[in-house]
């Protein structure tokens, strides 16, 4: 029987970790997964060759711990719950019929030669099937490789080639924004570079769709052919149970591998804390599934720990600004976990989005993915007063949420952010050293639960990415601030940072300071070179309801003020759209790529094609206007 955490017991197991790690974490472990062989060993392996393993002679099915356990006393309870791109399109399904559904799928999969670990690609929507074919995976011990619905076909053969798949689940269309784009065709282009992938399962929701007949299944007959019963099937618990590849905001995507229980462990944790989660809560993450936000917080976290898992087809500004107000009217949300862009799309149309709707239920919104600026904080403060917005730092490698600012154990105002439970920060100086300064690298000094186990097929890429440069701890890559309070806050990527005339600047500070002007939506900052400085900086800005002679003269005054006369940027420019990945964040290399005139490089990952071009058009009509 599952014992979660009590809101009292947090600080103790902070402090239990601290005196005798090993015996604490066996006894989490016990307490938020079921086994079928309890661990007797939590870890095993160091940072310093990047082996870490953890519970490896413990016995379980991932499955289990997220579904088995619930059909007795709450099988009838609801499990999941589909919004669709029409927000009045709901379907809920139990426990019951979500295991079902589960072992059906489950055994399509062993009918077409799936067995433990196979790599399977997943490529759909945020459809239930989506939830279904990735807990199947897990109930055969295969590998899955979920793959966000919006790349193209290079991006997708890629990561197939790269994991090897024989098999891949997709469907016909996607449906999202209001409109309804072929995905089958982009899997078909992607799968004539990839002659390994045998077998296509498609979710069929129209009726002209692209066919191979000999390679090509329907999932709905698959399904209705399988028997919806299968037992479990245990493995040690560092078995692999996904491979999901980074974004690619800083270059070549990596395969990290998560293992079964610690990610299992540090998700149900993770969810649990940052949200304060209690089996009265209603909570709805609204992110896509081909993220690590998704696999943590959409679907394992939640499921471990009893909650139902929300999948929101849509995008949050379709029908209009009002979709998630709405959704947490219906659906009565105490908790909304989504992105900072998400909540700047939304103020930028205003709070006349909210205006109508009971959002009393609403307690906390969580926000991660990418850095949160004050200026959002505000906007919530003003406008939600009593909503409790919590800000997370979380990594794809470290399997969701690393600093919060509420982690059961403290809870932080604002953006700043504390290590959640398990979690040791540091900051490291330019020597390399563990500095006491209140600047520098931010570094993990202690191994936990999330740690991936490798970049696949690359153990000295995964080894010299996170390891090599400051042994004896994980290199997150980006660079922080800490406060006398010991409250960390995350300023951008370590490689983003910007040497301009010998001051060392992080663009996302920039960034947060551009928004905070009156009228600017979304700014994103980067360094080009400099004959006389070595490296100046760059700013792109959506801004609405001003023109842009104002907006460039208040935002060149704003920074002026808050860092001085030397982090004056070169240029501000303002442009429709900026370049983000899919999951929300800023891709300055492209903006790099512009002003330079050299190759943008990886495409993959833009979440709207359109923002190269408008980069372009922004820069060439800022040239002619100089």
């Amino acid at each position: 029987m599952q014992r979660r955490l009590a809101a009292t017991e947090w600080v103790g197991y902070a402090e239990r970790l601290e005196q005798d790690g090993a015996a604490t974490w066996l006894d989490l472990a016990t307490r938020y997964l079921t086994w079928e062989t309890t661990p007797r060993t939590a870890m095993s392996g160091s940072f310093v060759d990047g082996q870490v393993r953890w519970f490896t002679d413990g016995m379980l099915d991932p499955t289990v711990s997220c579904l088995d356990r619930h059909l007795g006393a709450r099988g009838d309870d609801t499990a999941l719950i589909a919004v669709g791109d029409d927000p009045e399109a709901v379907v809920r399904w139990s426990f019951r019929d979500l295991h079902a559904q589960v072992c059906r799928a489950a055994n399509a999969l062993a009918a077409l030669g799936v067995g433990a670990g196979d790599a399977v690609g997943i490529c759909l929507p945020t459809i239930p099937e989506a939830a279904v074919a990735m807990l199947a995976c897990a109930r055969l011990g295969a590998v899955h490789g979920v793959v966000f619905a919006g790349f193209g076909s290079e991006a997708l053969g890629e990561r197939w080639r790269d994991l090897g798949c024989r098999v891949v689940i997709t469907a016909d269309v996607i449906r999202r924004g209001g409109r309804c784009l072929a995905l089958k065709a982009t899997v078909d282009a992607a799968l004539a570079q990839c002659p390994a992938v045998r077998t296509v399962l498609v979710v069929c929701r129209g009726d002209d769709v692209p066919w191979m007949a000999e390679r090509d299944h329907r999932w709905d007959i698959a399904l209705a052919n399988a028997s919806p019963e299968r037992p479990p099937h245990p493995r040690a618990g560092d078995t692999p149970l996904f491979v999901l590849h980074t974004s690619g905001s800083t270059g070549r995507p990596k395969g990290l591998v998560h293992g079964t229980a610690g990610f299992l462990l540090h998700a149900a944790l993770t969810h649990q804390a940052t949200t304060s989660y209690e089996d009265s809560d209603r909570y709805a993450c609204f992110a896509d599934l081909g993220w690590i936000t998704g696999h943590s917080y959409v679907l394992y976290g939640p499921l471990v720990n009893g909650a139902p898992v929300v999948l929101d087809e849509g995008t949050p500004l379709h029908p209009g600004p009002e979709r998630y107000g709405r959704l947490v009217e219906r659906l009565r949300l105490t908790v909304l976990f989504t992105v900072p862009t998400a909540l700047r799309l939304i103020a930028a149309a205003d709070a006349r989005a909210l205006q109508g709707i009971d959002l009393s239920t609403l307690r906390t919104i969580t926000c991660a993915g990418e850095i949160l600026d004050p200026a959002i904080h505000t906007w919530i403060t003003r406008h939600l007063p009593h909503v409790r917005l919590v800000n997370i730092y979380g990594q794809t490698e470290g399997a969701g949420h690393l600093l919060a600012g509420n982690t059961g154990i403290a809870t932080t105002p604002g953006v700043a952010l504390r290590p959640c439970l398990g979690i040791s920060a540091a900051l490291i100086d330019e020597q390399g050293l563990i500095s006491t300064g209140s600047r520098g690298r931010l570094v993990l000094t202690r191994p936990w639960p999330g740690l991936a186990l490798t970049v696949f097929g690359d153990h000295a890429r995964f080894v010299q990415s996170y390891f090599a440069a400051v042994p004896g701890t994980y290199v997150t890559g980006d660079r922080a601030s800490r406060d006398d309070t010991g409250a960390y806050t995350v300023v951008g990527r370590d490689d983003d940072v910007v040497n301009v005339a010998g001051h060392r600047l992080a663009p996302a500070e920039l960034e947060t300071i551009a928004r905070s002007v009156p009228g600017v939506v979304d700014a994103i900052a980067a360094g080009v070179p400099d004959e006389l400085r070595g490296q100046a900086l760059v700013v792109f800005v959506v801004a609405i309801l001003r023109s842009d002679a104002a907006i460039i003269e208040a935002v060149r005054a704003k920074i002026r003020q808050d860092l001085g006369p030397f982090a004056t940027p070169r240029a501000i420019v303002p442009v429709r759209v900026l370049p983000r990945t899919r999951s929300g964040k800023p891709l300055r290399r492209l903006l790099t790529a512009v002003v330079t005139g050299s190759d943008p490089g990886d495409l993959s990952t833009l979440a709207d094609p359109k923002a190269l071009d408008a980069l372009r058009e922004a820069w060439a009509d800022h040239a002619m206007r100089r």
